[in-house]
C-alpha cells in the first residue's frame, strides 16, 4: 500500500513539473525561431523604442503590453477586422502565434522594446 502512495506523488510531482514547463515563457519564445501558438492577454499599446533618449516616432506601431509587461508587435494576420478595433489601452486576450524578434528576417524591428511578432488569428475577449 505503501508503494501505490509514493509511485502516486511521482507522478504528481512529474505532472506538476510537466505542467510549469508548458506554461513557462520560454515556450513563448522559443530560441529556434520556429512560430509558437499562444493565448496572449494584454492591452493594446504602441509600441516602445528600446533608446528612451530619442522622440517617440509620430507613427504607432502596433503593440500589445502582455500581462506580464513583455512587449509584442501585434499582426492582426488572419483577424484584419481586429486591427480596425485597435484603440490604445483597450485589453485584450487573444489566440495567434509568436516569432521572436531573433527569428525575423529583417532588422526593422531592432529599435523597438519587444519579444517578437504576435500574429492574431482569433481575439477571445475585447473589453470593448
Amino acid at each position: 500500500m505503501k508503494k501505490i502512495y509514493i509511485v502516486a506523488g511521482v507522478v504528481m510531482v512529474l505532472l506538476l513539473v510537466l505542467f510549469l514547463h508548458k506554461n513557462s515563457p520560454q515556450d513563448i519564445a522559443p530560441i529556434d525561431g520556429v512560430p509558437m501558438n499562444v493565448t496572449l492577454s494584454g492591452t493594446y499599446v504602441c509600441l516602445p523604442l528600446l533608446d528612451t533618449k530619442i522622440p517617440p516616432v509620430e507613427e504607432c506601431v502596433f503593440g500589445l503590453q502582455t500581462d506580464d509587461g513583455l512587449y509584442y508587435m501585434v499582426n492582426f494576420g488572419q483577424s484584419a477586422s481586429a486591427k480596425e478595433q485597435f484603440d490604445k489601452r483597450a485589453h485584450i486576450t487573444a489566440l495567434g502565434f509568436v516569432v521572436i524578434k531573433e527569428a525575423l528576417s529583417t532588422d526593422q524591428w531592432v529599435k523597438y522594446n519587444m519579444k517578437g511578432v504576435f500574429t492574431i488569428t482569433k481575439i477571445i475577449q475585447d473589453s470593448n
